[in-house]
């Protein structure tokens, strides 16, 4: 007599063999399926941590000196009484082009690529900003020295694409020159930090670096008539 399974249902009284086993591949794929889907998240979370370290890592700051001027342009110090650091005073003068010296350095783990840097904001260059502004960016391209190498002489290396290493201080040339006509009296502008384009992966930033303490602005800054053209009154050294 045969006790097989007809329309896969077995006769009353018998075992199927193979019922021990069933059982064994869907929990097999249940443990599969949860080691994924833990393996998911960790995936998910470490893309999440690292953008956010890609979007808000910025390590550059100022180094150990900045504010120097040299070149063509006449300055003086001021109010450099003990304990006093005193201004770098910028009297009425024509025109003139020289370079303002600032270091950088990389406080963080990882390089970061310098591309630009600038003594006035990235956004106010234009012909009609710099009318503005006692001290400006002559438009040409920034450079720098290694800091351990510099000797004063030459004009440095381009600073855009440099890959400012973890712990390096660099030395940077901002190309500047005077507004040529000033207010003939009050209106004094006083500048105190320069600006940086950095990046890093896929990210950039525009940070503003203060060469000054950070309690006091004034000290260490530069200080200047404010420009005004011949037409509205100001003064032209010639």
């Amino acid at each position: 007599m045969s006790t097989g399974i007809s329309d896969g249902v077995s006769p009353p009284g018998t075992k199927d063999s193979g019922s021990v086993s069933g059982p064994q591949f869907p929990r097999r794929r249940r443990v599969l399926i949860g080691v994924a889907l833990a393996l998911g998240f960790v995936v998910i979370a470490a893309v999440i941590t690292g953008t956010a370290l890609g979007a808000h890592y910025q390590p550059v700051g100022f180094g150990n000196m900045g504010g120097g001027i040299h070149g063509d342009i006449v300055t003086r110090p001021v109010n450099n009484f003990t304990p006093m650091q005193g201004q770098t005073y910028l009297p009425p003068q024509q025109s003139a082009t020289g370079g303002m010296y600032v270091s950088l350095t990389n406080d963080g783990p990882l390089a970061v690529t310098i591309e630009s840097a600038s003594l006035n904001p990235p956004w106010a260059q234009g012909p009609i900003d710099r009318q503005g502004q006692a001290l400006r960016d002559t438009g040409e391209a920034a450079t720098y020295w290694p800091e351990p190498g510099y000797t004063g002489k030459g004009r440095g290396e381009r600073l855009a694409g440099l890959v400012l290493r973890p712990g390096q201080y660099i030395l940077v040339r901002l190309p500047v020159k005077t507004a040529g006509c000033w207010m003939p009296a009050h209106g004094y502008s006083v500048l105190f930090a320069f600006w940086v384009k950095v990046r890093f992966a896929y990210w950039t930033h525009v940070v503003q670096i203060w060469w000054t303490s950070t309690y006091d602005q004034s000290e260490g800054a530069i200080v200047a008539h404010e420009p005004e053209s011949a037409s509205q009154g100001g003064v032209c050294p010639s």
